[in-house]
């Protein structure tokens, strides 16, 4: 789910099960930020809007449930491309990737296919839909093994390697660990922010994951 937004994409030896943002998996929602009110102008319960003035108001500009199968092809890439980079040992296949149940739901398998040993699946939304800014969210349940890595990303729209945000990654084998990075280059040099969190075991349900993205900071 996206609130607000223009420029951004999640996705990714080990294997990669991944959802890349240009933009987003168990569903998700874009919404842009709303100025807050003033006293004399409350803000009214409309459709997403947030009244708490506690709270930074939102309103949902973009949404997916997966509540339909296929995958809409105006809103999502499915990739077919066997995917090597670092340490990475698989080939991203559409007949990995199925929705149902209101789910998306991205396969990992042993196989040979395309040079590698193991088979995935991702999805972007590139040239589809792009984002800037705002609130993004992604409800997801993430795979535990040795090896797994899920990912949900952020790469920019302009096909380069840098900025990239991470917004949640996890190895397989340390499940009660988030990796929160950003990635990006200035004057030709490559650099990187990045936040871990020590969490309880988050391969076991369902969480949601996102981030609030202004021109100042994440």
């Amino acid at each position: 789910t996206f609130r607000q937004g223009d420029g951004m994409n999640v996705l990714s030896g080990t294997i990669c099960a991944s959802m890349a943002l240009f933009c987003l998996a168990g569903g998700g929602t874009y919404m842009d930020y709303l100025p807050p009110p003033s006293s004399e102008s409350p803000l009214v319960n409309n459709e997403g809007v947030l009244e708490d003035h506690n709270t930074m108001p939102w309103k949902i500009v973009w949404n997916e449930e997966f509540d339909q199968a296929p995958l809409d092809p105006a809103r999502w890439n499915v990739l077919d491309d066997p995917y090597g980079y670092g340490n990475r040992s698989q080939h991203y296949k559409p007949e990995n990737v199925e929705v149902s149940e209101g789910n998306l739901k991205i396969h990992t398998k042993k196989e040979m296919s395309q040079g590698f040993p193991y088979t995935s699946g991702a999805v972007t939304t590139k040239g589809k839909v792009v984002f800037k800014y705002g609130k993004l969210e992604v409800r997801a349940k993430f795979p535990a093994g040795t090896g797994l890595l899920p990912a949900i990303w952020l790469w920019n729209n302009a096909g380069k390697a840098f900025p990239e945000i991470d917004i949640v990654e996890i190895l397989g084998q340390q499940p009660g660990q988030v990796w929160s990075t950003i990635h990006y280059e200035v004057n030709r040099i490559y650099g990187k922010d990045y936040n871990l969190s020590d969490l309880p075991n988050l391969t076991t349900d369902y969480h949601t994951f996102g981030i609030e993205w202004y021109p100042e900071k994440i």
